[in-house]
């Protein structure tokens, strides 16, 4: 009889831009994260990086790693350099490899279908962008839902031939 394979950690980075018009965005994210952290048997990055901490340096290796890759798009983000230039570029090569999964969740009307997330099926599912909906909770709970099935299906992969045939 063989037993059920251990559930595998997942690994969440968000990235984002650090402008304060997007700061309330953020700290919804945070509380949601840190629900599915408690459910799952996973680990955000990108929450708190202490002063002093070589940020730079800490958050290549949480991208490095990080098995999710939340890119909370916002005309901030297309405007700051390093999420387009670094975190971006980073998150889709990774993305094209399978080392990641790329999920952009799109918090304002902006051009993010001009970047390289255009191929990417973005969060709010079937939504408009998260500034806009009537109720930013039916939004939150839209993410949610979109972000634990990834986790699902990253923590229970289906089975391959060789596994039935085993």
């Amino acid at each position: 009889m063989r037993s059920l394979p251990v559930q595998k950690e997942i690994n969440i980075y968000m990235a984002y831009a650090r402008s304060s018009d997007d700061k309330e965005f953020v700290e919804k994210f945070k509380k949601m994260l840190k629900q599915l952290g408690r459910l799952h048997k996973v680990t955000c990055f990108d929450i708190d990086i202490s002063a002093g901490t070589d940020w730079k340096k800490k958050k290549q290796g949480q991208l490095e790693t990080a098995d999710i890759i939340l890119l909370l798009v916002s005309w901030n983000f297309l405007y700051s350099d390093y999420c387009v230039s670094t975190e971006l570029k980073q998150a889709i090569d990774k993305h094209k490899v399978g080392e990641s999964r790329v999920i952009p969740v799109i918090l304002q009307q902006c051009p993010w279908e001009d970047t390289q997330l255009n191929d990417l099926e973005p969060l709010p599912k079937d939504g408009p962008p998260f500034e806009e909906w009537s109720s930013w909770a039916q939004a939150l709970h839209n993410i949610y839902e979109g972000i634990k099935q990834v986790i699902k299906e990253l923590q229970n992969p289906p089975l391959s031939s060789e596994d039935l045939s085993g």
